[in-house]
């Protein structure tokens, strides 16, 4: 099924001999990186079209090289053997330059070839004696006579003529000689030892010497004849045929006019050359049959004037390297490469091979052939020079080596001829590659580094009553600053097309207009290319096995490597597929290309989370190459592998490639069925029905005028299959809870104006959206399951059993019918659901005997609806308070009671047996108290206080104030209660007592000064609250205490406050100072210890100090000191005493001083700034100037030393995750800044404040 392409063709600009004349043999060899080694004239010289330099003259001996026959480059030594006329072998060591005779045989030699290992050398004389010895050493390890006697003339051993030929198997174990003895040719094989192995059979008829052995080392090759004509004959190492393929196939047996040459496998042994005398044709094997791919002419370029070639090789560091030269010494390079010729073919996608004049063609989407076998096949005259397959039309053109364009169309009868037209003098465009049929009137080609463009002219290819021609418009010869070799690589239905340089360069060409700009650049040049969204180029590098994308956004920038071990790719619907050599298939979506592309060129990289979207990996056979990726029938992408070397195929459908196929399906609004193929595509590959509906919400936020429910109305119509649309409900979870909705609306409509027929697929699927709305009542109660007649009972059975799917316990749907109250329903569910009559039937009816308010209150405690049951109590006035409030209570239901009796009393709510008023009143009243009772055993004192006043239980509401520190709402309350003053003075001491333990001095001092009315009680909570001012106010109003109160007991206790405050102002200072610094020491020590052990074990001791030069290590595992802790609280305390300890040398010593000094940070921060500023504000109102100014500075300095130590310890987030997070920042909303009074600054800063 792979075809051969030229990617390009090179020549050496004149012959390897300038000074003319073909005096003497010329005899080549091929060396390593592209080496052409060649001896004329006794001068050995080489050549390489990879060097810019002439041919290099490596040694000159007219005594030793002037009658050379044979030479052979050995690439595991670098060295040269050779063979002259007279019987001489010689060595040649081109690192030296130097030429050696290793020995001369008497009986001269007529072939000889050294093994690959460089250690044997095998050698028939022209006695066709056959000798093996080793090397360097020169031993005889056997000599065999090949035939008993021997006849030159017969034989064609006269003047060194080869009628024998030696060839080596590429791991040295064995070789093969073809030999010829009385006018039949033999083979026989020996080991690396010369012991003979085995020989061909005498009825394998052989026409000459060629020979050569697959370097994989499976078969011999040899030409032989067959009753049906000539044949390449393949044998195994036993000497059995294996099998024989025709190289004349197709044509006239020539092989007396034009005979075999030779044969030559490339090193990696999937590509076989047959060289005739003027033409060399390259053949592939596809599941064993041989096909002919390409003839190639050799360094000419008109086949009408070719020479004879006599040389070719295949180059070992590149297997699809092929080096030409012909007898006049022109020089040429072919680089060729497999490749698939496929085309989406108007949907059909076409895929051709071919094999001499025949072309196998399979329409992937409608079936698929193994190779090489083929759905259709068709003949041509001549051989097939490239198959066409364009995009535009369903068929495809052939080119054939005469000049003939073939079109042919593809229907479902298969591939007919429409029309063949003659191109005239077509023998230039003989090695043309790259053939392109961008428009239905142009198609293009390379010529040597040229673009050759050619016209279909008046009138339409496919009018068959139209006489056209195709004509060559012109030869482009596109100057870009780069050598003259391009390869096309991309066409579109436009004129537009790209084009590759041998420097990389790529180029996008416009036919109409013969007009280039730049693309993008790669760094070699790159077999296969393809485009994503027309503005990514994907280039492959077989050879080296890269994949690549540039984009041309940024042409002259570098592209992005995405494989170093791509064996394939193609771009389907904008997303790159390709294999890799390990055997794995990937898949990156346009998305991921894109953002890949703007991070390489803005320098950024990918994140993990970035990475792992947009990509999929799944597992493949190795050696799988992608052939074509396609729609198939039912609209799904069909990813078509060929494995190699087998060549079987697989088609997979990769579930990314899917749903980029649902993407693009829809935005076909012209396609009637396009959701019923979305449908089935992801219900066979089990893919998230989800998906379809993201995609629908994203169709919304591009299109303005598309609606959300247009397009599931859409889907619904379209949608024929029941299980389709039951599944996508299905795996809607709640998030696409409005999505289910609107399904069900629209079911719910289509239902209803579709009474009288049945619509299976919409009523499993109206069921299905109720049970996933919760809604299972509703479904019960339907029409579907109660407007049913006895007649269609097996139609509701398996509707309810289809709801029972959706309920986690088979009982969930009987429940919800016995839920509705109605008994007969429950009765047909249980019915339905197959339950046991002995189970369900006493039930129901112990349900039948009860009055309505007790059978609903009755089963709604069996199915544990507690807040209906005890709504059935309380609306029952027969029904006791004591028995509701203990229900109430046992089941926690006080907001569903007393809810319900408020709303009651305001709305006088009916029922069927109501309570009065007045009882009402009193049942609300005994659950709010119960409620309060409730919530004061919990703590919750406010709210028990506030629902002890609704149910008039006053004193119990002050109680709970006074112990909640509430005194205002408790005084309101008691106010309330109407209490007597002495009750109100008890309460008011009471709640001072509380607050005066809870510390709460304001609240005390106003509680004593408004309702208490003791001024001077008043006066020493304010002074305790450190609220001079205010305790000097209100001193005033009591002249007993004289104004020496103020001036001495005030300001007295202030000074005590302020020399305090300056005290532990002093204290923070050093303390800051002092751990700082010892900080700055653990740090300097820590990094010594860490330098000394090379960054290994720890820097410090868990037990000791490390000045006292011992140490005992100890350790926390990394669980141990996490954010989550599965410790007991006591234990967790002690491990944060001993992780934060501040004991010298402690192994988290440095730690330790962070967060002692992070405390002190924030202590000073929250607390110390602003008492201490509210105290210098005191003192400057108390005429205490000095200690104000005093105090200010002790309290700047602090702040500037906190600040100093803030911006040293986190000078950056600390990173040790051994530390609790809010330790690795400074203390939240830290700052230096303090409310300073302007007194302190000097008058002119003052005034601007």
């Amino acid at each position: 099924m792979r075809n051969l392409k030229i990617i390009q063709k090179r020549k050496k600009t004149g012959s390897l001999f300038p000074a003319g004349g073909t005096n003497g043999p010329e005899i080549y060899c091929l060396g390593d990186h592209g080496y052409l080694y060649f001896c004329r004239k006794g001068v050995l010289s080489r050549y390489s079209l990879e060097e810019s330099r002439d041919v290099e003259i490596l040694c000159e001996s007219q005594d030793m090289l002037g009658d050379v026959v044979q030479m052979q480059y050995v690439a595991s030594t670098g060295i040269i053997y050779l063979r002259n006329d007279r019987g001489s072998f010689l060595q040649f060591m081109v690192h030296d330059n130097e030429v050696v005779e290793l020995f001369q045989s008497d009986q001269g030699i007529a072939y000889f070839s050294v093994s690959p290992d460089s250690r044997c050398v095998a050698i028939v004389t022209m006695q066709k004696t056959l000798l093996l010895l080793t090397l360097p050493d020169l031993e005889t390890l056997t000599q065999e006579d090949l035939v008993e006697a021997v006849d030159s003339k017969t034989d064609g051993a006269e003047n060194g003529a080869m009628s024998v030929k030696v060839v080596w198997r590429e791991d040295s174990h064995y070789f093969a000689v073809n030999y010829q003895h009385a006018e039949k040719f033999h083979i026989k094989i020996f080991d690396e030892n010369g012991t003979f192995h085995a020989k061909t059979e005498d009825e394998n008829v052989l026409l000459d010497s060629t020979l050569e052995w697959q370097p994989s080392g499976g078969l011999i090759a040899a030409v032989g004849k067959t009753p049906h004509g000539t044949v390449v004959s393949l044998f195994e190492r036993n000497g059995l045929k294996r099998a024989d393929f025709f190289p004349y196939e197709g044509k006239k047996d020539m092989y007396e006019d034009n005979k075999v040459t030779d044969l030559q496998w490339n090193t990696s042994s999937d590509i076989f050359a047959i060289r005739y005398d003027s033409k060399v044709e390259i053949w592939c094997r596809n599941n064993y049959v041989w096909m002919r791919k390409l003839i190639l002419v050799g360094p000419v370029d008109n086949p009408q004037t070719s020479t004879k070639l006599i040389f070719t090789a295949w180059e070992r560091e590149r297997s699809n390297r092929l080096h030409i030269v012909d007898e006049s010494g022109a020089y040429a390079v072919y680089d060729l490469a497999f490749t698939y010729t496929a085309g989406y073919s108007d949907g059909s996608s076409l895929v051709a091979s071919w094999n001499g004049n025949g072309i196998h063609c399979t329409p992937f989407r409608n079936s698929c052939c193994p190779p090489p076998h083929c759905l259709f096949q068709v003949n041509s005259e001549t051989d097939i020079k490239a198959v066409i397959i364009p995009e535009f039309w369903n068929g495809l053109l052939s080119v054939c080596l005469n000049g003939d364009f073939t079109f042919w169309k593809y229907d479902s009868d298969g591939l007919k001829q429409i029309r063949k037209i003659s191109v005239p003098d077509f023998n230039q465009y003989a090695e043309s590659y790259d053939w392109l049929w961008p428009t239905r009137n142009s198609l293009c080609c390379l010529v040597n580094g040229t673009l050759a463009v050619f016209e279909i002219q008046n009138g339409d290819f496919e009018d068959t009553s139209q006489d056209i021609i195709i004509t060559a418009k012109t030869m482009m010869s596109l100057n870009h600053n780069v050598t003259s070799a391009f390869l096309l690589v991309k066409n579109k239905e436009d004129s537009n097309i790209l084009i590759q340089s041998q420097k990389g360069l790529v180029f996008k060409l416009d036919l109409s207009a013969e007009d280039s700009i730049p693309v993008c650049k790669f760094p070699q040049v790159c077999t296969h290319f393809q485009t994503i969204n027309d503005t990514v180029v994907v280039g492959h590098d077989p050879l080296t096995r890269k994949l690549m994308i540039g984009w041309s956004k940024y042409p002259d920038c570098d592209p992005v490597v995405i494989s170093n071990d791509c064996t394939s790719f193609t771009v389907f619907q904008n997303s790159l597929i390709y294999t890799t050599i390990q055997g794995s298939l990937e898949i990156r979506n346009e998305v991921y290309v894109t953002k890949l592309l703007e991070k390489h060129f803005l320098g950024n990289e990918f994140s993990n989370e970035e990475e792992s979207q947009g990509r999929y990996t799944r597992k493949c056979e190795k050696g799988s190459q992608i052939v074509t990726c396609c729609l198939n029938q039912m609209l799904e992408p069909s990813l078509v592998l060929q494995i190699i070397p087998r060549g079987n195929l697989e088609i997979i459908y990769p579930r990314p490639l899917v749903i980029t196929n649902v993407k693009v399906l829809m935005r076909e609004k012209e396609n009637n069925i396009r959701y019923e193929k979305i449908m089935s595509a992801l219900r066979r590959h089990r893919i998230d029905y989800r998906i379809l509906i993201d995609e629908m919400k994203v169709l919304v936020n591009e299109q303005p005028d598309c609606r959300l429910e247009e397009l599931l109305k859409t889907m619904v119509e379209q949608v024929k299959d029941s299980h389709s649309l039951v599944l996508l409900v299905t795996d809607l979870n709640q998030d696409y809870a409005d999505c289910i909705l609107t399904i069900k609306i629209i079911l719910e409509g289509v239902l209803e104006s579709n009474k009288d027929s049945r619509m299976l697929h919409v009523e499993e699927s109206y069921l299905a959206s109720l049970a996933k709305l919760g809604l299972l009542e509703e479904a019960l109660k339907s029409t579907l399951i109660l407007g049913e007649s006895e007649n269609n009972r097996e139609l509701v059975q398996h509707r309810v059993k289809f709801l029972s799917f959706y309920c986690d316990n088979p009982d969930t749907l009987f429940d919800t019918a016995l839920g509705t109250y109605d008994l007969v329903l429950a009765s047909l569910v249980a019915d339905c659901l197959g339950k046991d009559p002995k189970e369900y039937i006493p039930i129901l009816d112990g349900f039948k005997s009860m009055l309505w308010w007790k059978r609903h209150f009755k089963i709604d405690d069996k199915l544990r609806r507690y807040s209906k049951a005890v709504i059935s109590l309380v609306r029952d006035q027969r029904v006791q308070h004591d028995e509701i409030v203990k229900y109430m209570e046992r089941h926690r239901l006080f907001t569903d009671v007393i809810t319900f009796l408020t709303r009651k009393l305001k709305h006088d709510e009916g029922g069927m047996v109501e309570r009065s008023g007045d009882d009402t009143g009193l049942l609300l009243r005994e659950a709010q108290s119960s409620y309060a009772h409730y919530l004061e055993e919990r703590g919750k004192l406010t709210e028990a206080s506030i629902l002890f006043r609704d149910a008039e239980k006053l004193d119990k509401s002050v109680e709970c104030c006074v112990k909640s520190g509430d005194w205002e709402f408790a005084l309101e309350v008691a106010y309330q209660a109407q209490s007597s003053e002495d009750k109100i003075k008890e309460i008011c001491k009471e709640i001072l007592n509380q607050l005066e333990e809870k510390k709460m001095y304001s609240d005390a001092a106003r509680l004593c000064e408004t309702y208490l009315c003791d001024i001077q009680q008043a006066v020493h909570f304010w002074l305790k609250d450190k609220k001079w001012q205010k305790a000097s106010v209100l001193a005033m109003k009591l002249p007993e205490l004289g104004k020496n109160f103020r001036d001495e007991h005030i300001r007295n206790q202030l000074l005590d406050t302020c020399t305090e405050q300056m005290e532990g102002v002093g204290h923070t200072l050093e303390d800051i100072t002092m751990k700082l610094q010892r900080l700055r020491k653990v740090k300097e020590i820590k990094a010594e210890r860490l330098l000394e052990t090379g960054g290994m074990g720890d820097a410090f001791s868990d037990t000791e100090s490390y000045l006292s030069g011992s140490s005992t290590s100890g350790s926390i595992s990394s669980s141990n000191i996490s954010g989550k802790s599965y410790r007991s609280g006591k234990n967790k305390r002690k491990l944060e005493r001993k992780l934060y300890s501040l004991k010298e040398g402690s192994k988290y010593e440095d730690l330790a001083l962070i967060v002692h000094l992070w405390m002190v940070v924030d202590k000073i921060q929250q607390e110390t700034k602003q008492e201490v500023a509210n105290t210098i504000e005191s003192l400057w109102k108390f005429n205490q100037q000095e200690n104000a100014i005093s105090l200010c500075s002790l309290l700047e300095k602090l702040l500037l030393d906190a600040d100093k130590c803030v911006q040293e310890v986190w000078s950056a987030p600390i990173t040790d995750d051994i530390l609790e997070v809010k330790f690795r920042i400074p203390p939240v909303a830290w700052t230096p800044l303090w409310s300073k009074l302007a007194l302190h600054e000097p008058s002119s800063k003052a005034t601007t404040r």
